[in-house]
């Protein structure tokens, strides 16, 4: 049997491979005939290869364990880039070796990674989510009238210079492989399909490195979904028994097993009900995360109008909000008053930092919702935590990343197909997760924060 390690090798070479044959510009007209032949022999050479890789692939793939009760996705409906960056299929058991990532993390050879451990514990660090970010370049001072205000750079949590290597050529690869077959060449751009959005919600997001779930999530973004109707969605998340789940739902069906009185039926039923538990929470854990996302703007925004007063404050209450008993011993305490003010910092201290951190990554959600519109509230990715602080997590080279694809997607308007289009997938999906009320919550927050042409509504985008 093959080991994990010569599985990994062939992934990151056929990757390596394919973005390698991207960087291939064709011979021009005046090229030589021995330079012209090359070039012609090289694409027979891919061609033929790529072919009987693909047969290859796809006859192992019989093979293959499925996860989650979903069969293996090749990713055959889309062009060859998307199969390599698509990385929703990996497990996160597996050895997810990234050769790239290794040599800039310093890490030398082959690295085996415990199963039990935490897929995020090697390629995170604690870098500070606002480090990097050039606001000027995001903002503008006054946009049209009838338009909300975007966000401006007076915020001293963002008052940080950009990093002088955030233009280096690492940065420039991983920000091309974010971009790699996304520009309209002629043909349309093909986007994510319905089961590939399936997929992310009962995975909770995408397997593997930070790094790998930050690539994928920004080319989502990016590139979007198929629309679909309401009836296509809601067949596709009937084929994984996706649907609306709240703990007065499932004790209701609980209780209803009661009634069957056919025992090997009624067993059935309870076992079927225990083996979906995690994936009911998971749709659960999904809808509340697009919740939080809102929410998360919409604490920015209106932070950033308050006074430098009320932000001076604001960290104290807070603290006293999340503690209350512990600052209740201190004020009753006997303590001097010197001391009592060091016990007050050693509260106030954590919640101040913690808060800073999730305001800058909050600025970076409005940021890429302003970017990228309504898409950006279906991406569990950017709002993950990490440890028992609760900072968000972020790869070692995030910020510097999500700089460089907003300076690159600078001044590229929001289309009308696309935004109406994925208005109508996010209210959709909501209202077969979530339900009429999560639903009725998006639309308001989405008819409130309108940063680009303002459209009229039609027909319901929901049904």
């Amino acid at each position: 049997m093959s080991s994990r390690e010569d599985m990994n090798s062939v992934s990151n070479l056929v990757q390596q491979v394919f973005f390698k044959v991207g960087q291939i510009e064709p011979p021009n007209p005046g090229a030589s005939p021995r330079t012209k032949s090359t070039f012609n022999r090289m694409l027979t050479t891919v061609a033929q290869a790529a072919g009987q890789t693909l047969d290859l692939a796809v006859g192992l793939s019989a093979m293959a364990d499925s996860e989650d009760g979903i069969p293996i996705n090749l990713g055959l409906k889309v062009p060859e880039w998307h199969n390599f960056l698509n990385v929703q299929d990996r497990r996160p058991q597996d050895d997810m070796e990234d050769i790239r990532a290794d040599e800039d993390d310093g890490h030398s050879g082959r690295q085996e990674r415990d199963d039990d451990m935490d897929e995020d514990e090697d390629e995170d660090e604690d870098v500070d989510p606002q480090d990097g970010i050039e606001d000027a370049q995001r903002l503008t001072d006054d946009e049209d009238a009838g338009q909300r205000a975007r966000v401006d750079d007076a915020d001293e949590v963002d008052q940080v210079e950009k990093a002088p290597d955030a233009r280096s050529a690492k940065i420039d690869e991983l920000v091309d492989m974010i971009f790699a077959g996304t520009e309209d060449v002629g043909d349309g751009i093909i986007r994510y399909d319905l089961q590939d959005l399936r997929d992310m919600i009962l995975k909770g997001g995408y397997k593997g490195k930070v790094v790998d779930e930050e690539r994928e999530a920004f080319r989502r973004m990016i590139i979007g979904y198929d629309v679909g109707s309401l009836e296509d969605l809601k067949k596709v998340f009937d084929e994984a028994c996706l649907g609306i789940t709240t703990v007065v739902l499932t004790t209701e069906r609980a209780l209803e097993f009661a009634a069957v009185k056919d025992v090997p039926e009624r067993i059935l039923k309870r076992e079927i009900f225990a083996f979906r538990a995690d994936q009911q929470d998971q749709v659960t854990s999904y809808v509340l995360n697009v919740v939080r996302n809102i929410e998360g703007i919409r604490t920015y925004d209106e932070w950033d109008s308050q006074s430098k007063a009320f932000k001076k404050n604001f960290r104290r209450r807070l603290a006293e909000q999340l503690y209350p008993q512990a600052f209740h011993d201190i004020e009753t305490s006997e303590d001097p008053e010197k001391k009592k003010s060091r016990e007050y910092t050693k509260l106030v201290t954590p919640v101040h930092k913690k808060h800073d951190k999730l305001l800058s990554r909050r600025k970076q959600i409005l940021f890429l919702y302003q970017q990228f519109g309504p898409i950006v509230l279906l991406e569990p990715t950017f709002f993950k935590t990490k440890g028992i602080e609760g900072y968000p997590r972020q790869s070692n080279n995030y910020i510097k990343v999500l700089d460089s694809v907003l300076r690159r997607v600078e001044g590229q308007e929001l289309s009308v197909e696309r935004y109406t289009d994925d208005r109508a997938l996010v209210l959709r999906t909501v209202k077969l997760l979530g339900g009429d009320v999560v639903e009725k919550f998006v639309r308001q927050f989405l008819d409130e924060f309108m940063y680009w042409t303002l459209f009229s509504d039609g027909e319901d985008e929901a049904e």
